[in-house]
């Protein structure tokens, strides 16, 4: 036999035993919201932690090893998953990272009529490029007493469209694309007493149903809210539409506002409608009404007609209006007062100086007049022998 297909056999033979932390630290967590939890067994838990191999390197009938799926249920639609494993090589049983975090998350259908709750039919898949953190958690490695150690990892992934599925069951595998240098995911159990869930692995079929070991996997199920429209509501308001939408109210600044009265909100961020998760921060901007200083906005190359629009926006009115010769266009602001950028009395006037365009020639007189006349068009000759007669 092919030393990996012995390598594969004796991996499949041992993933049905537990492997136990050997460093605890706190407890993992899903993301603030979490429309569905459950999260990596304690050491303390009874019975530890347990892996299977959910990786399509291996293939789904590889063997004994089995491939775990887990029922849920929800209120909402799914938006994003996150989940926990580990990662080694097929070859050696040490800790190895795979080639790129790549998975395919899929949720099935709940399909009873066998008799036993299992996957039915897919409803939603996705390949996804997952954000993968090193929790700190280590395991013990059983599996080759060379290499003790198995780092747990945290993975998560924002799905591409949400999944409007409210049970059913969910896999996560590691791509083989992402397993490229023979690396496999290798998923971690919850601790969950009575825990129903299911395996795969090629020859109990269509599924091993798993009760009684009070195990099941591990990951986390989010949805995406829709940021409520808080701008124009009072402050109070505001905030109390901000978190009745499951999310929270970020940070509050105040601006002046000649439109907006004082204490009502003048804008937000994100946008109304903006995709969010449950406890995003929603910005305020709110108003402290019309100010009695104004800042003068530079209206400087604009037409009158522009410029009194943009003082009439500050807050401030056209003053006089001069005309004067200058190289700039016919009609263009040539000169403010007060300047751009200087601190004004609310309704106060600014007076504009408007380009009248170039300046005409000096008109000429007499003789010297006509000369020049004449030498524009080339009969200054003629004029002389007119002066000599």
């Amino acid at each position: 036999m092919h030393l990996r297909n012995i390598t594969l056999c004796a991996l499949a033979a041992v993933f049905a035993a537990a492997l136990p932390f050997i460093q605890a630290q706190a407890q993992e967590s899903c993301p603030a919201g979490s429309i569905f939890s459950q999260t990596p067994a304690l050491p303390t838990d009874s019975p530890s932690p347990r892996v299977w191999v959910n990786d399509d390197f291996w293939g789904p009938g590889n063997g004994t090893a089995a491939s775990a799926y887990d029922y849920f249920s929800v209120a909402d639609r799914i938006c994003g998953v996150t989940w926990w494993g580990t990662e080694l090589s097929t070859m050696t049983l040490c800790a190895t990272e795979r080639t790129a975090p790549t998975f395919t998350v899929t949720f099935f259908t709940d399909d009873t009529s066998s008799g036993s709750s299992m996957p039915g039919s897919v409803v939603c898949q996705y390949t996804v490029t997952a954000t993968k953190e090193n929790t700190g958690l280590i395991y013990a490695n059983t599996l080759n007493p060379g290499c003790p150690q198995l780092p747990l990892y945290r993975y998560s992934a924002d799905l591409a469209t949400c999944c409007n599925l409210t049970s059913g069951w969910i896999t996560v595998r590691g791509t083989a694309a992402g397993s490229a240098n023979g690396a496999v995911f290798v998923p971690v159990s919850n601790y969950e007493l009575g825990a129903t869930m299911c395996e795969y692995n090629g020859t109990d079929l269509p599924y091993r149903v798993r009760t009684g070991d009070n195990r099941s996997v591990s990951f986390c199920l989010t949805t995406r809210l829709s940021v409520p429209d808080v701008v124009g509501l009072a402050q109070a308001a505001a905030e109390s539409a901000i978190t009745g939408a499951g999310l929270t109210v970020g940070t509050v600044t105040t601006d002046y506002s000649m439109t907006v009265p004082a204490g009502d909100v003048i804008s937000q961020d994100p946008a109304a409608g903006s995709d969010a998760v449950p406890g995003d921060a929603v910005s305020i901007v709110v108003s402290l009404g019309v100010p009695t200083l104004v800042t003068v906005p530079d209206v400087l190359g604009m037409t009158v007609a522009d410029a009194t629009t943009a003082l009439q926006a500050a807050g401030l009115a056209l003053g006089t209006v001069t005309e004067q010769y200058s190289s700039e266009p016919v009609g263009a602001v040539i000169s403010q007062t007060p300047d751009a950028n200087e601190d004004a009395p609310l309704n106060s006037s600014v007076n504009l100086v408007v380009s009248k365009g170039e300046a005409p020639p000096m008109p000429v007189s007499g003789l010297a007049g006509l000369a020049a006349v004449a030498a524009a068009l080339g009969v200054t000759g003629a004029l002389r022998t007119r002066k000599r007669g």
